[in-house]
């Protein structure tokens, strides 16, 4: 089908540059485009699912009171300070 076009400036300047960095038709490379514009591939892609399983680690931890909880990390994260290493 023969038609005309009338592109923006950007878009034209764009097929314009890949037509000279693949060394292809203007016209091939403006086919390409729009079909891909058209059918756009799907996002997740040929990306293969992963699933994961839950595994039971044997830690039970009450975090019902989070102040608590909140307190019990900074005690761990600060306890070098109240015993530090011997040299």
């Amino acid at each position: 089908m023969r038609t005309t076009v009338t592109l923006d400036d950007d878009v034209a300047a764009e097929l314009v540059a890949r037509q000279r960095a693949e060394r292809r038709s203007f016209k091939a490379v403006l086919n390409e485009t729009l079909r891909a514009g058209l059918h756009p591939a799907s996002p997740a892609g040929d990306a293969t699912v992963v699933y994961t399983h839950p595994r039971p680690l044997g830690a039970r931890v009450d975090i019902s009171d989070v102040s608590a909880v909140i307190a019990m990390l900074d005690e761990e994260k600060y306890a070098h300070l109240a015993h530090p290493p011997r040299s």
